[in-house]
């Protein structure tokens, strides 16, 4: 079996640099659950828009309201998180060209160079 390390390549063709902001672990007060502040680090990815022609099993996949929302496909080798509700984790989000987006969506090649391909979405602002 031949294994490609794609992971360099996706570096090599990254046209991006976003803000990465990873929430802490929740904790709980009276009964009530709260983060704390985002660390923000720089990342770099490949970002490209998914439009309904090239990308419809992409927009198949995700719930009615959130087909209308700004969306791209995010290739990185950098560590981002979708959520985890069983750890009570949030996910992160990235700030692209100036809006913010959330990851959604996670696909791992982790034989084919340690990549990730995520789909973000756009916060609403408010």
């Amino acid at each position: 079996m031949i294994t490609l390390d794609l992971g360099g390549v996706v570096q090599l063709f990254a046209n991006s640099t976003l803000t990465h902001k990873r929430w802490p672990a929740e904790t709980w007060i009276k009964g009530v659950g709260t983060y704390g502040a985002t660390t923000d680090t720089t990342i770099a990815g490949l970002v490209q828009p998914i439009d309904g022609g090239r990308d419809g099993r992409i927009l198949e996949q995700l719930s009615e309201g959130q087909r209308t929302a700004a969306r791209y496909t995010l290739h990185t080798t950098d560590d981002v998180r979708t959520v985890d509700r069983s750890a009570g984790a949030r996910a992160d989000q990235l700030v692209y060209q100036g809006k913010t987006y959330q990851a959604i969506a996670l696909a791992n090649w982790e034989d084919q160079g340690k990549f990730r391909r995520l789909v973000l979405l756009e916060v609403a602002e408010g």
